[in-house]
């Protein structure tokens, strides 16, 4: 068997969240048993229902993807990162450009 992108994209994740001492934990979507036909907006609210979440936490770009009232319905909070002003860079570009420690000081002022 051949790796997949997925494997090697999420082993990525993992070490970053690691390295940069991020209290999470990552899980495939594809390891809950949610049916294949659910499918975008119901598909977030049915995986924060199987994790107990209130609240959903996205970037800008998804505002126009979700629906806030469905979200309260749901008992969920529904919530989208401030807009990014900073240099556009992936986070391993960042961690070599600032290093470790300035780069976990840039993660943590992001807010919603």
């Amino acid at each position: 068997d051949q790796p997949l992108l997925i494997d090697y994209l999420l082993l990525n994740l993992v070490e970053m969240i690691e390295v940069l001492e991020i209290n999470v934990k990552v899980e495939r979507s594809s390891s809950l048993e949610l049916a294949s036909e659910v499918r975008g907006q119901e598909r977030i609210l049915e995986i924060c229902k199987q994790f107990c979440a209130t609240k959903y936490v996205n970037v800008q770009g998804g505002k126009d993807l979700y629906n806030q009232d469905v979200f309260n319905l749901s008992g969920i909070e529904l919530l989208f990162l401030e807009e990014y002003s900073g240099k556009k860079q992936s986070i391993i570009e960042s961690m070599f450009e600032l290093g470790i420690h300035n780069t976990k000081d840039l993660v943590e002022t992001w807010s919603v």
